[in-house]
C-alpha cells in the first residue's frame, strides 16, 4: 500500500514538472509575442497619427489589437500564477513522498523486530520442547512456555497493528 502510495506521488510529481515545463514554454512563447504586438503597435500608431483623418477605421482595429494584447497579459499573469501553484503542489507531492519513504521505513523496522521476536520465541519453544523430553516433571518449564506464549500474543498484536496501518 506505502508502495502504490509511493508510486501515485511519484507519477504526480512527474506530471506537474511535465506540466511546468510546459508552462514555462507557453510563457516565454507569450512573453514574445507580446513583446512583438507591443513593437508593431507603436510602430502603427506613429505612422497612422500622421494620417488619422483617412484612417479612422484602422484605429479601431488598433483598439483591438490592444484589448488581444491586454488579454494575452493577463493570460501570462495566469501562467504565472498557474506555475507557482504548480510549485506549490510540487513541494507538497516531495513532502508527501518523504512523509511516506519515513513512514514505509517504521514498517520495514517494526518488522523486523516482530520476525525477530518470532524467531526467539520459535528457538525458545524447541528448546523448551527439548528439555519437556528430558525432565517432563519440572513446573518452571510450563512457566517459560506460557511466557512465551504470551510473547507471541505481544508480537502478533504488533503484526495486527502493522498490517492496519
Amino acid at each position: 500500500e506505502i508502495a502504490e502510495q509511493i508510486d501515485a506521488v511519484q507519477r504526480r510529481v512527474a506530471a506537474l514538472h511535465h506540466e511546468i515545463r510546459s508552462s514555462q514554454a507557453d510563457r516565454a512563447d507569450l512573453r514574445r509575442q507580446v513583446a512583438d504586438q507591443r513593437r508593431q503597435t507603436n510602430e502603427w500608431w506613429e505612422w497612422h497619427m500622421a494620417r488619422l483623418p483617412q484612417y479612422h477605421e484602422e484605429l479601431q482595429k488598433l483598439r483591438s489589437a490592444e484589448a488581444v494584447s491586454s488579454s494575452m497579459s493577463r493570460n501570462v499573469e495566469e501562467s504565472r500564477e498557474l506555475l507557482r501553484n504548480r510549485k506549490l503542489d510540487e513541494e507538497a507531492a516531495k513532502a508527501d513522498l518523504a512523509k511516506a519513504r519515513e513512514d514505509l521505513q517504521q514498517n520495514e523496522l517494526q518488522v523486523e523486530k516482530f520476525l525477530g521476536l518470532v524467531e526467539e520465541y520459535e528457538e525458545q519453544q524447541r528448546q523448551l520442547a527439548q528439555r519437556a523430553q528430558l525432565l517432563p516433571e519440572q513446573a518452571d518449564k510450563i512457566q517459560q512456555v506460557q511466557r512465551f506464549a504470551q510473547r507471541l500474543e505481544e508480537a502478533q498484536e504488533i503484526k495486527r497493528e502493522l498490517a492496519s496501518e
